[in-house]
């Protein structure tokens, strides 16, 4: 205070402490009102407001149990047919593990086509009858309300959470989601196993059909051999093997026509024995008993077409727990809203009390 006793804080226009509680007892009312004023506000909103539920699927990678139909095909192309034919010239498709059959699951779980799919066939049908939003508003919406956790070193598992005012929908929509994921990466892995066994499927008939060309390329030479031979032997008259020729003639024993040293000296066998080696010949269907290589083939060609892929065998995931609709919405937050807009009441009225203390003190 100066000489003539004048608070000099209150003429520059400061507040002490004091002051300010006593504006603030004093005006204890005013702040009490607008708290209740502002927290009814907020209760009512978080009453009033459209509750928002929160529906989660969880799944684990598969057993091995659920790949041995998959893997069978490995040991079916491979290890199988070099047992059978011992050899080891077949090549084994890859087997597919657990961790490699998730792993493609989880690529599909959180591909755009994997939610495109779903957005197209589940949600746009459904949401575009409730709201006159645009698709592309539509799919924003279903991008905010949809998330996908992916698995970790701690935590094998996988889950894809959606969020909606309907329950029994958006737990539904859960599991529909990971019902897409798990197709789309069964028929991706299918599809490239049949891929794998039909280009052995063609290897073995293309080698096949070129043996079976070659034997009847064979055949039809040797028969023209044949006939020029039988018309030598006729000409001269010689319908059987003198008495005392000595003829060398080199066979396979396998009923295959063979030939003698000097294939210019077939017709000496005789045009007898040369009609009926000609006739034969032209009675054959097929040259499949004199193709050394068609048995094996003709074997690995049965064990691949036994092969018999099954898509509801395969498992690329398992469901760990399948989305249940939820008791009690995620939003709002009934208590954190009433806590908030208490904390917010209590400030306005304080900051009211003390801006008309300012304005008085100005």
């Amino acid at each position: 205070m100066d000489k003539h006793g004048t608070d000099t804080r209150s003429q520059s226009g400061e507040v002490d402490l004091a002051e300010i509680l006593c504006a603030l007892w004093n005006a204890k009312w005013i702040v009490l009102g607008i708290t209740a004023l502002v927290t009814c506000i907020a209760v009512a909103y978080a009453l009033t407001a459209t509750p928002v539920y929160e529906a989660t699927a969880r799944t684990l990678p598969p057993t091995a149990s659920g790949l041995v139909n998959y893997n069978a095909a490995s040991q079916v192309t491979g290890a199988a047919i070099n047992d059978m034919l011992n050899n080891e010239s077949a090549e084994n498709i890859g087997t597919l593990s657990p961790n490699d059959a998730y792993a493609a699951f989880i690529m599909q779980l959180r591909s755009t086509a994997t939610r495109e799919k779903f957005f197209q066939t589940y949600y746009l049908p459904v949401m575009s009858k409730e709201s006159n939003a645009s698709a592309q508003s539509l799919w924003r919406r279903l991008e905010n309300s949809m998330r996908i956790t992916l698995p970790t070193q701690a935590d094998a598992s996988a889950t894809v959470t959606i969020q909606g005012t309907d329950p029994g929908r958006i737990a539904d929509w859960s599991n529909r989601y990971v019902a897409l994921a798990i197709d789309a990466t069964k028929t991706i892995l299918l599809d490239n196993l049949k891929g794998e066994i039909e280009i052995r499927k063609q290897g073995v008939d293309n080698q096949i059909a070129t043996l079976r060309m070659v034997a009847k390329a064979s055949r039809e030479s040797n028969l023209i051999r044949l006939q020029n031979a039988l018309h030598i032997a006729e000409s001269i008259g010689l319908e059987s093997p003198r008495e005392g020729m000595s003829l060398i003639y080199i066979g396979d024993g396998r009923g295959r026509s063979g030939t003698f040293l000097n294939s210019d000296l077939t017709y000496l066998r005789g045009a007898k024995a040369l009609r009926s080696e000609i006739d034969q010949l032209r009675k054959r269907e097929d040259d499949d008993a004199y193709i050394d290589e068609l048995p094996d083939l003709l074997k690995r060609q049965i064990l691949l077409k036994s092969i018999i892929v099954d898509q509801e065998q395969l498992t690329v995931a398992r469901i760990d727990s399948a989305a249940q609709a939820p008791d009690s919405p995620v939003k709002p937050r009934k208590s954190l809203i009433a806590a908030l807009g208490l904390a917010v009441g209590l400030m306005l009225g304080i900051m009211l009390v003390l801006g008309r203390l300012m304005l008085k003190k100005a």
